[in-house]
This record gives structure tokens, C-alpha cells and sequence, in this order.
């Protein structure tokens, strides 16, 4: 089987003074191996995940993906996207910057990249989501549980 690649960029801009400054959010690349391979938990993986980590310095100092120097990388979790494995770092910046990168457990591949910006917009926004109303109200219906949630955004 071959194997398929998507690559996806998404930036945003800000318009300051009278031009723009232009800030990655994320970047993602997608593939469809043309193998099998397992795609559960690797728990010595999350004890002993040096190999990513450099990867990730690597690829951090290779295009600049975060302002100064890294203090820190620190695993965060793994999964999969399609039927590819991922493991996913935390990069750290001495400043406190975070860029959120992802490789594949396959063949150690990058795979994509979370950036400061848009970790720091996405909290924002579910910080203003948090302060919202919401009625949960749960009935049983035979075997099964049936939900209903109602918001209240002023």
C-alpha cells in the first residue's frame, strides 16, 4: 500500500502599525502508513522518552521554533493520528514559551507542532467558555443514560 502524506499550515495575522505581523499557530502532517503497526500505550515510553526529546531540541534549533534557549522538554502524551503512533513533547523555552511538537513512534517522523500563540489563544478561550452557565440534566432511558446540556452566554 502506498503511503498518503497531508501537510497542513495555519498561521494568523495581526495587523501592527501599518503592516502585519505573522504568527504560526500550528502545523500538522498526516500520512497513511503502508504498514500495520501497534498504536496503544508505550509505558516505558513515558519514563524514557530522550530520544524525542532530542529530536525535538533539534527541530526547535533547526527553524527557530521558539525565541532564546530551551530549558526543558517534558513528555506529554501519546496516541495516534490515522494509523500512525505519536508520542508528544512539551518544549520549554528558558522564557517560558511552550512549543507542543509530535512525532511518530513508527519511524520518528515530525509530525506536527503546537505553538506559545496558539496554546496561550486556545486558553483564553476556554477561560471565557468556563465563566459561562450551564444546566445539566440526565435521564435514563432503558439501557441507556441520555444527557441534555443547556448554556447560557450572556
Amino acid at each position: 500500500m502506498k503511503q498518503k502524506n497531508i501537510l497542513k499550515l495555519t498561521a494568523a495575522a495581526a495587523i501592527i502599525g501599518a503592516g502585519y505581523l505573522r504568527e504560526l499557530f500550528d502545523i500538522s502532517y498526516g500520512r497513511q502508513l503502508g504498514v500495520s503497526v501497534p498504536l496503544g500505550m508505550d509505558a516505558a515510553l513515558e519514563k524514557d522518552y530522550s530520544q524525542y526529546a532530542e529530536l525535538a531540541k533539534k527541530k526547535v534549533a533547526e527553524c527557530k521554533l521558539i525565541d532564546g534557549s530551551v530549558d526543558r522538554v517534558e513528555y506529554n502524551c501519546q496516541g495516534y493520528q490515522g494509523n500512525d503512533p505519536t508520542v508528544a513533547v512539551d518544549v520549554v523555552g528558558e522564557n517560558g514559551e511552550i512549543a507542543n511538537m509530535t512525532f511518530s513512534k513508527y519511524d520518528q517522523t515530525f509530525l506536527g507542532l503546537i505553538t506559545d500563540t496558539s496554546r496561550k489563544v486556545s486558553e483564553s478561550a476556554l477561560e471565557h467558555l468556563a465563566g459561562e452557565a450551564e444546566d445539566l440534566e440526565t435521564e435514563r432511558v432503558g439501557d441507556d443514560t441520555v444527557t441534555w446540556k443547556t448554556s447560557i452566554i450572556e
